[in-house]
């Protein structure tokens, strides 16, 4: 688990493993997952961009601490 960031009605968590991305988009009102996305493509992080750094990522995982 990386982050979490906030829309009207959802909450959208960022995971990250070895070679790619996951957003986990958890409804508010309905209490429940209405959307899981993987991704390996950098422009849909536009929104965790002020959050997090890409190249710590890589270094981290290169390390094995991810």
């Amino acid at each position: 688990f990386l982050l979490c960031r906030h829309t009207d009605t959802y909450q959208v968590s960022l995971f990250y493993f070895e070679a790619f991305f996951a957003e986990v988009w958890y409804h508010s009102y309905a209490r429940e997952v209405d959307f899981i996305r993987g991704f390996t493509e950098r422009d849909i992080l536009e929104p965790y961009i002020s959050e997090i750094s890409i190249e710590s990522l890589h270094a981290s995982a290169s390390e094995g601490k991810l």
